[in-house]
């Protein structure tokens, strides 16, 4: 896998960025460098420029469908900057693609409490369990709970999204 000037592969700095999104794997000694649009997508990600991310990531994802690293950091670029439906979808196909990234359904209940469909992201944090991230497990539990005794769906959020960043 490439390698940055850190010394970091361009997967490990996309975990480091959303820790935990897409499951850790050894690359295969053959694997081949990452595709340039994969690498500039991740790197203008990590750069905060999530328009440019969303661009460069979404025709790499529509020809490498089962590209989940790439899925992952398409589904965060449209969360960052807004566009939570699509981001959704995103996080939707991981989730129900038979690959239950940990992350993922967090970040799809996310989406769900931005678009107004508290119980529907209830439903979909209930399925977060991570025993590796007790902080941000803790937190969203006690969300829940504030969810239910009637906290809105932007102060939920806002913790939890809080609670997210403290990770990273």
């Amino acid at each position: 896998m490439a390698e940055t000037k850190q010394g970091l592969s361009r997967r490990k700095l996309l975990l480091g960025f959303a820790p935990g999104l897409v499951k850790e794997q050894e690359a295969p000694a053959s694997e081949e460098l990452e595709p340039e649009e994969l690498t500039q997508g991740v790197e203008a990600l990590e750069a905060g420029d999530f328009a440019k991310a969303v661009d460069l990531l979404r025709p790499f994802v529509k020809e490498n469908k089962g590209n989940v690293e790439a899925r992952a950091a398409l589904g965060l670029a449209l969360f960052k900057s807004e566009q939570y439906v699509q981001a959704k979808v995103e996080f939707d196909r991981l989730v129900y693609g038979g690959r239950r990234d940990k992350l993922a359904s967090l970040y799809q209940g996310l989406c769900l409490l931005k678009m107004d469909k508290a119980d529907k992201a209830a439903d979909s944090f209930r399925t977060y369990v991570n025993p590796d991230d007790d902080p941000v497990q803790d937190e969203l539990y006690a969300q829940l709970q504030r969810m239910a005794s009637g906290s809105s769906a932007e102060e939920v959020s806002q913790a939890v999204e809080a609670a997210l960043a403290k990770k990273s």
